[in-house]
């Protein structure tokens, strides 16, 4: 599981765009809430990916979908003031997924809730 959290940690700053120096302030805040999207995308996947691995249950998948589709939907309708909200609903989802689950999905919830906190 913690080379699996690696390869994501690196991916993710791999992938995180370089801005030039002139760049407009909106446009480096668009950049990061993209970062955050993508964080928040990547838990849905995992999960289903899991699940198609017989790793977390059908349940766990299900809250998953549900609750990254309501952050999603937050940052998408508010554009300003969605941060405590989308953390707020990374927690809920935490609270409602069995141990197992909870385990496997804990490490990419904490990453965007990390993102989300850089963006400050």
């Amino acid at each position: 599981m913690r080379k699996y959290l690696l390869l994501l940690l690196i991916s993710i700053a791999a992938c995180t765009p370089k801005v030039a120096p002139s760049t407009d302030a909106r446009t480096i805040a668009a950049l990061k809430v993209k970062e955050v999207i993508i964080a928040i995308s990547t838990i849905q996947h995992t999960a289903i990916e899991f699940n198609k691995q017989g790793i977390i249950n059908n349940e766990a998948t299900g809250y998953t979908i549900d609750y990254v589709k309501s952050a999603l939907n937050v940052i998408r309708t508010t554009p300003n003031g969605w941060r405590l909200t989308v953390v707020k609903i990374l927690d809920e989802l935490e609270g409602k997924l069995n141990a197992n689950a909870k385990d496997k999905l804990s490490p990419y919830i904490d990453i965007a809730k990390i993102l989300i906190l850089k963006l400050v």
